[in-house]
C-alpha cells in the first residue's frame, strides 16, 4: 500500500468523493466519542508552536475508475467514522461564521466550496450509505432531521462549535492529520477492514456479517442487495437504529441450522464456518435473500416487527414474549418457517397452534412450578436442529412427543402436584418475573372472563393485594405472624392481581376492606372474583387463593390429559385402527387392500387416467410442487401421492375401497 502522512483537511481539498461501501458498518460514534475528538481538537488548538500536530489515526481507501473530467471515487476501508464526524463538524462551524465570520485563511463559503464540495462539478465530498446519507444530505442543506446517529451527532457537534467556538475547532483540524493509506489491486480490503476494526470501537457480529456478505459484489451489486435484502431485514427485526438485535437473530438463527450454542462474540465467525461447510451450490447473495425472509418471522416472534396472520398464533407469540422466556426463539422461528416455506412440511395454522399451545404449557408449567430452565437453552438448539416430522406425520403430534420425551430431564413438562406447589413459592414480581407473572394472570383472567370486552394486558398493572409497604393497620390485621406471611407471600403470585392503569397508587397501601370495595368494581373479572370469594386477605384466604390459581392454571395449560391427536379407521366394520396422521391412514388403508387383492386391486387402482390412484415406484410421475410420492407400506414397489388435505384423503380412502369392493370408514 502506499502511504503518506497527510493534514485531514488536504484529504477533503482534493477532487475526490469518498464513498463508503454498503458493506462497511452504519455510522456509530456516540457522546462520548465525539466529545473526545472535540477536546482533542480544543486542546491542540491551544499549543503555541504551530509546528506541533495531532495524529488522529488512519484513512484507508481503495479506488475505482471514474470517467475523465469527474472527481476521483474512493471507497472507504477505514477512517469513515472519522471522516463523516469531521465532514458534520465542518457543517456546524460554516453555519456558526455564518456569512461574515472568518477563522483564520478559513470562511464559511471556503468551506462550502472547498471541503464539503467538489471543484470539479460541485459535488458532496461524501457519501455514507442508506439512511446515514439521507440525514447528512438533510444537514447539509440545512434541514436536519431523523432519528439515527448521524443526526444524533450534529445536535453534538452544533453544541460543541457553539461552546468552543468555530475558530478555535477549526485551528485544531488545521494541524490535524491522518495516515493516509491507498489499498493496491493485489490488497485484500476485507482482511484490511477485519484486522484494523480489532481494536478501537469493536464492530458487531452484526456488521461483520454484513461486511463479509456483501465485500467482493461490484457497487452496483452491492447497492441492489444493501437496498433489496439488507435494509428490509435491517426494518424486519427493528435493528435500524438497534445494531444488537442483528447480533441477536443471527445467533438463533445458528443455533438452529447448527444445533449448538455458541458464545455472542462468534457469531460471525460461526456462521462463516456453517455457511461454508453446508452450502456448496447457493452464493452469499442467495443466503443474504434467505436471511431477509427469516428476519421477518424473527420480527414477528420478537413484536418488532409485522403481526403474524392468524390472530391465535399472534396472541401466543405475544404471549411467550410476556413470559420472558427467549431462549426457545430458535425453535419458535423454525417452526413458524416449517408453516410457511414452500417446500418444508407445510404445517397447517390449526396443527402450528397447537404444537406452539403446547409449547406455551411446558413454559408456563416450568416457571409456575420455579423449576431452573438453564437447559432449555441447549435443548431448544437441538429440538430446532433436529428432524421435523415425516412427511405422512402430524405437525403438532412430532413436536408434542418430542417435549414428552423429556419426561425425565429436569426440565420435563412439571406435573399438576409440581405446579401447584411451585405457585406457593415462586416469586412472581420483580425484573422479568413480573412481566411472566402478568401475562399468566391475563390468561388465567381470559379463561374466566365475564363481560362485554376484555381490557387489553397493555392496559393493566400488577397490584400487590397485601402491599409491599406495611403499615399499622396491615401489622395489627394480620397478628403476630405478620413478618413470617409477608415473607412466604409477599411477592407470590396469590398476592397479585391486576387492575387498570387508572388505579390509584396511593390506595394500593390501604387496608384490605377498603381495596376489596374498588376491587368489586374492576373491569378484570379476576379481581372482581377475588373481592367476591375473600372477605379477608389472611394467610387461610392467601392458602385458598394458591388452589384457585393452581386449578386455573391447570385448565389453561392442560398436559397429563393431553390427548395424543390422530385420525382411526376400519374396514368393513372391523376394528378401529388409529393413525398418527392423516397421510397415515392414506398409506395404511392402501396398503389394506393391496393386503385383500394385490394383483386385482392394483389394476383397480391403477384404472384409467381419471382414477390412477397409486403408481410403481420404478417410474412415478413427475412430482409437482403439489406432489409427494411415498412407498406403500408392505408394497413397496408401488408409491401412492399424501399430498392432500384430510378431506381429500377421506374421500379417496373411500373411493378406493368402493373401487375394491371393500367399505372403510374414517373418523
Amino acid at each position: 500500500m502506499r502511504a503518506q502522512i497527510v493534514s485531514f483537511l488536504k484529504l477533503l481539498q482534493g477532487n475526490v468523493r469518498y464513498s463508503v461501501p454498503r458493506w462497511q458498518r452504519r455510522y456509530s460514534w456516540d457522546k462520548k466519542t465525539i466529545d473526545r475528538l472535540v477536546q482533542d481538537l480544543k486542546a491542540i488548538a491551544q499549543v503555541r508552536d504551530e509546528n506541533v500536530q495531532h495524529f488522529g489515526g488512519t484513512l484507508i481507501t481503495y479506488s475505482e475508475s471514474t470517467p475523465p473530467g469527474t472527481p476521483a471515487l474512493d471507497h472507504v476501508v477505514d477512517g469513515q467514522q472519522r471522516l463523516a464526524t469531521i465532514s458534520i463538524l465542518l457543517i456546524c462551524i460554516a453555519r456558526e461564521l455564518g456569512p461574515n465570520g472568518k477563522a483564520g485563511q478559513w470562511n464559511a463559503q471556503k468551506i462550502w466550496d472547498i471541503l464539503l464540495k467538489n471543484s470539479l462539478d460541485s459535488s458532496i465530498t461524501m457519501e455514507l450509505q442508506g439512511e446515514d446519507d439521507e440525514e447528512y444530505r438533510r444537514i447539509l442543506e440545512g434541514q436536519p432531521r431523523g432519528e439515527g446517529k448521524v443526526t444524533a451527532a450534529w445536535k453534538i457537534l452544533r453544541k460543541a462549535t457553539t461552546d468552543v467556538g468555530p475558530s478555535r475547532l477549526m485551528g485544531g483540524l488545521n494541524r490535524f492529520q491522518v495516515i493516509s493509506f491507498r489499498c493496491g489491486p493485489s490488497d485484500d480490503p476485507q482482511q484490511i477492514f477485519e484486522s484494523l476494526n480489532a481494536t478501537g470501537v469493536p464492530l458487531t457480529e452484526g456488521e461483520k456479517a454484513k461486511n463479509w456478505l456483501l465485500m467482493g459484489l461490484d457497487r452496483k451489486a452491492q447497492d441492489e442487495v444493501y437496498r433489496g435484502y439488507w435494509c428490509v431485514l435491517e426494518t424486519y427485526l427493528g435493528a435500524v437504529q438497534e445494531p444488537k438485535y442483528i447480533d441477536e437473530f443471527l445467533r438463533d438463527f445458528l443455533r438452529w441450522k447448527t444445533g449448538e450454542n455458541s458464545g455472542k462474540t462468534r457469531t460471525y465467525e460461526n456462521l462463516r464456518r456453517w455457511w461454508h461447510v453446508s452450502n456448496t451450490e447457493n452464493d452469499r447473495i442467495w443466503l443474504c435473500k434467505d436471511l431477509a425472509r427469516l428476519a421477518e418471522l424473527y420480527g414477528i416472534i420478537t413484536g418488532r416487527g409485522d403481526k403474524y396472520k392468524n390472530k391465535r398464533i399472534n396472541q401466543l407469540l405475544k404471549y411467550f414474549r410476556g413470559l420472558g422466556i427467549d431462549v426457545l426463539r430458535p425453535l419458535i422461528l423454525r417452526l413458524l418457517d416449517d408453516a410457511t416455506r414452500p417446500d418444508s412440511t407445510g404445517a397447517t395454522a390449526k396443527e402450528l397452534i397447537e404444537t406452539l399451545e403446547a409449547i406455551s404449557t411446558w413454559l408456563t408449567r416450568l416457571w409456575l412450578a420455579g423449576k431452573p430452565t438453564n437447559g432449555l437453552n441447549t435443548e431448544a438448539a437441538r429440538l430446532a436442529h433436529g428432524k421435523g416430522p415425516r412427511y405422512t406425520e402430524d405437525f403438532s403430534h412430532h413436536w408434542t412427543g418430542e417435549i414428552r420425551k423429556l419426561r425425565r430431564s429436569r426440565i420435563a413438562v412439571p406435573s399438576a402436584e409440581e405446579v401447584r406447589e411451585g405457585i406457593k413459592k415462586r416469586k412472581a414480581y420483580g425484573s422479568k418475573a413480573s412481566g411472566a407473572a402478568k401475562a399468566i394472570l391475563y390468561t388465567i383472567n381470559s379463561e374466566i372472563w365475564k363481560g362485554p370486552a376484555q381490557p387489553r394486558i397493555e392496559d393493566l398493572s400488577l397490584e400487590h393485594i397485601m402491599p409491599r409497604t406495611l403499615g399499622k393497620e396491615w401489622e395489627n390485621y394480620l397478628g403476630d405472624d405478620v413478618d413470617e406471611i409477608r415473607d412466604n407471600y409477599l411477592n407470590s403470585l396469590v398476592n397479585l392481581t391486576l387492575v387498570g392503569l387508572d388505579f390509584n397508587s396511593e390506595i394500593s397501601n390501604r387496608g384490605y376492606n377498603e381495596k376489596r370495595e374498588l376491587y368489586k368494581e374492576s373491569s378484570v373479572t379476576l379481581t372482581r372474583q377475588l373481592s367476591e370469594q375473600h372477605a379477608d386477605w389472611k394467610e387461610n384466604d392467601l392458602v385458598e387463593r394458591g388452589e384457585e390459581l393452581a386449578e386455573w392454571a391447570l385448565k389453561c395449560w392442560p398436559w397429563e390429559d393431553r390427548p395424543l391427536k390422530g385420525p382411526r379407521w376400519r374396514m368393513n366394520s372391523g376394528e378401529w385402527k388409529g393413525e398418527r396422521s392423516y397421510r397415515r391412514v392414506l398409506l395404511s388403508v392402501t396398503a389394506a387392500l393391496l393386503d385383500i387383492d394385490p394383483e386385482g386391486n392394483y389394476k383397480r387402482l391403477s384404472g384409467n387416467r381419471k382414477n390412477i390412484d397409486i403408481f410403481p415406484a420404478e417410474s412415478p410421475p413427475i412430482a409437482g410442487p403439489g406432489s409427494r410420492f411415498v412407498q406403500i407400506p408392505r408394497h413397496e414397489s408401488y408409491v401412492i401421492n399424501v399430498h392432500a388435505s384430510r378431506e381429500s384423503i377421506i374421500t379417496r380412502c373411500r373411493k378406493m375401497s368402493q373401487r375394491c369392493g371393500e367399505d372403510v370408514d374414517v373418523e
